[in-house]
Parts: C-alpha cells; structure tokens; sequence
C-alpha cells in the first residue's frame, strides 16, 4: 500500500477499509509512506493500522519511508516534434 502525503485521523478508516478489501490470503501488509506521513498525528494513524492489521490478519506489518516529492521528466524526440511528460515518483 503506498501512502502519500500528510495523514489525518480522518484516513484512518479508509486505510483500514483498504486493508480489510485485500485478499484474504495476503497475510503481510507492507507500507510505502512519505516522510510528511510522519508528521504528527501520522505515527497514530499507522499505529492503529498496525494493530488493525494483527487483530484481523494476524500477520506482519512492513513500514518503509521514501522521498516526499515527484519528479517530472521531459521527454523529447517524437516524430512530429511534439514532448512527452512522464512523472516518476521516487520511493
């Protein structure tokens, strides 16, 4: 699951309803979060996701910190001279 930007107590149910709508053989839930996740009240908010995901799966929780922006790339070259834009988001 990858989270981006801040969160708020108000995400918490989505990310639970999120972890409840997995499959149920997925027993690791492994989190990809931003470092503005950290950020106060996120530490709570993974926390209650954590024990959300041990009380109804009973399997580990992974928590991994990547970089908080997004670089855009510009691609030229095309036939008709045009450019193409890709993002890349780095984690």
């Amino acid at each position: 699951m990858y989270v981006n930007g801040r969160l708020t107590h108000g995400a918490t149910p989505t990310l639970r309803d999120a972890c409840d709508a997995l499959p149920a053989n997925v027993h690791v839930l492994c989190v990809s979060v931003t470092d503005e996740a950290l950020d106060v009240p996120g530490p709570a908010v993974l926390r209650v996701l954590r024990e959300h995901w041990r009380e109804t799966r009973g399997g580990p929780f992974r928590l991994s910190i990547g970089r908080s922006y997004v670089r855009t790339l510009s691609l030229h070259g095309s036939t008709e001279g045009g450019s193409t834009k890709a993002h890349l988001r780095l984690a």
